[in-house]
């Protein structure tokens, strides 16, 4: 089956099905070994260290996964 194909099956499922099908796609390739190539600036990286130091100094500072994926569903489906 092509690319192609397999592209025109996915554009008719709903929100949430092509969300299921990306994570399950980049999880399973992850799982085979994939690293994906993104460039990090030296900038980039001590705000992402910051922010994890943050977020380990402060771990109930947070909002469960599981709330924000419920609120960004409510957005998408107005």
């Amino acid at each position: 089956m092509s690319v192609d194909t397999l592209l025109k099956q996915a554009e008719e499922l709903s929100l949430e099905e092509r969300a299921e099908l990306l994570q399950r796609l980049e999880s399973g390739m992850l799982d085979a070994g994939w690293e994906p190539e993104l460039p990090i600036t030296d900038e980039v990286k001590a705000m992402l260290d910051a922010r994890i130091a943050d977020a380990d100094a402060n771990p109930d500072a947070g909002i469960p996964w599981e709330v924000v994926k419920a609120e960004a569903l409510k957005r998408i489906r107005k």
